[in-house]
């Protein structure tokens, strides 16, 4: 989904698995080992069938002990489609883009890091793009 060349662009370690069915498309990066400073879990899905944005859009509400279960729920426009952003904690050590593509498709790029790093949010904005503009080539 994406080349080697932009996943070292946004800082993608080497994929670690690659999976394709029917219904879905998956790549992941993971390190989860070491100090807290080396981990760090990366993953984009492509969904062909259940709407990951309206589903979004129906947990957005779902309260967690009583509280916003996502901090951060921000919406978004990503290369003209719908998208929402959103964290359990900050944007900065937890981040979840996902964008809605039409007939209930839906790609999902997440990321969680051991340590904060305020590049996150931007590099999975920029994966998102990419991964809609090589669906769209």
């Amino acid at each position: 989904m994406l080349t080697s060349a932009q996943q070292n662009r946004i800082g993608l370690r080497p994929l670690v698995d690659e999976t394709t069915t029917e219904l879905a498309g998956f790549c992941e990066w993971e390190h989860r080992s070491g100090s807290g400073t080396e981990q760090y879990a990366y993953e984009i899905r492509l969904n062909m069938s259940g709407d990951l944005l309206a589903e979004a859009y129906r947990e957005s509400n779902e309260p967690n002990h009583g509280d916003p279960k996502w901090v951060v729920f921000e919406t978004r426009d990503i290369r003209g489609l719908p998208a929402v952003i959103r964290s359990l904690s900050t944007l900065d050590d937890h981040c979840e883009v996902i964008v809605g593509t039409g007939n209930g498709q839906s790609v999902e790029i997440s990321g969680v890091i051991g340590t904060a790093d305020p590049t996150m949010h931007d590099r999975l904005v920029t994966a998102a793009e990419w991964v809609v503009d090589a669906a769209r080539a």
